[in-house]
């Protein structure tokens, strides 16, 4: 089942590796609201291999970092640690 019902159906329990993964990719996104539905597309990708999950894990946390980044200087008015 392929489809928009493949999607409303309970989630079923992840073999431990796959568990893992979408630990690492719950802890990169720590703080932003996920639905059920994203939960089990996360969980999805979690299938693909290891080093997979690592390095979009690791796209997620610059994201996040750069966007805290941009927020700091348009609330200082300035790139943080340089000057106005």
């Amino acid at each position: 089942m392929n489809g928009p019902e493949a999607f409303e159906r309970p989630a079923e329990p992840l073999p431990p590796l796959q568990a893992a993964r979408l630990a690492t990719l719950l802890d990169a996104l720590d703080g932003v609201p996920v639905s059920d539905a994203e939960r089990r597309s996360l969980a999805w990708l979690c299938g693909f291999e290891t080093h997979t999950v690592v390095h979009l894990a690791a796209v997620i946390r610059r994201a996040r970092a750069r966007s805290a980044t941009l927020a700091a200087r348009d609330v200082r008015g300035r790139e943080p640690g340089g000057a106005s």
